[in-house]
């Protein structure tokens, strides 16, 4: 089963990558700044650093707020 799962993790990653060098996938959803190093999940989007770390910061505070 472990097998199994090494091969799905490759997949995934081979798929996010292939993603990742699509031309429109260079620059930041949010901003538009170019060179992305995040990808939100939850709209299927890449972002840079900066965004990134303030969609982190916000689903945090949302999180505890939700306890």
């Amino acid at each position: 089963m472990a097998a199994r799962e090494k091969t799905r993790d490759e997949l995934d990653m081979q798929t996010l990558r292939e993603l990742a060098s699509l031309p429109a996938n260079k620059f930041c959803f949010d901003c538009g700044q170019r060179g992305t190093t995040y990808v939100n999940v939850t709209i299927g989007a890449f972002v840079c650093s900066a965004c990134g770390g303030l969609l982190f910061k916000a689903f945090t505070l949302v999180k505890c707020r939700c306890k």
